[in-house]
């Protein structure tokens, strides 16, 4: 009888260490997931850097344009710029390169809600700079093709 209660004892605490384990994956899983978009965004916008570049060198060339117009789009293009590089320090400061690699280094199941949360405030954050460069862009080209 004894024998039978200290296996059932064992049997409940192996299955409770299996629950928690599990759902630690879970929450785990989430980060990656949201690391993942928040990277995804960012290495569609990182191409744009050099266009961005290319289209401030063109509107400083160009003449008989509203220069009031011009230091506008220059403006926009050089914010959205410096918005990718702010995002780029402060997401690796967050974040180390093997959590961004192989998942949080941790167990405790507050602290990955916390990096999760991180993440998803960074993959938000980087579909908005997505948006600042993009529409920066779209503005000079305007710009640059009505002349």
């Amino acid at each position: 009888m004894k024998t039978l209660r200290t296996l059932a004892l064992l049997c409940i605490a192996i299955i409770a260490v299996s629950c928690k384990g599990n759902q630690k994956s879970k929450i785990d899983s989430e980060f990656k997931k949201e690391i993942n978009k928040a990277i995804e965004v960012h290495d569609d916008v990182m191409p744009k850097m050099s266009e961005i570049n290319q289209k401030i060198r063109s509107l400083d060339t160009l003449a008989g344009v509203d220069s009031l117009t011009i230091e506008k789009s220059k403006k926009r293009l050089k914010d959205a710029h410096e918005e990718m590089m702010t995002w780029m320090r402060d997401f690796s400061n967050a974040f180390s390169t093997k959590e961004i690699k192989e998942g949080l280094q941790t167990d405790k199941a507050d602290s990955i809600k916390i990096k999760t949360n991180t993440a998803k405030n960074y993959r938000e954050s980087a579909l908005k700079m997505k948006e600042s460069v993009n529409s920066s862009i779209e503005e000079a080209k305007k710009l640059l093709n009505n002349i």
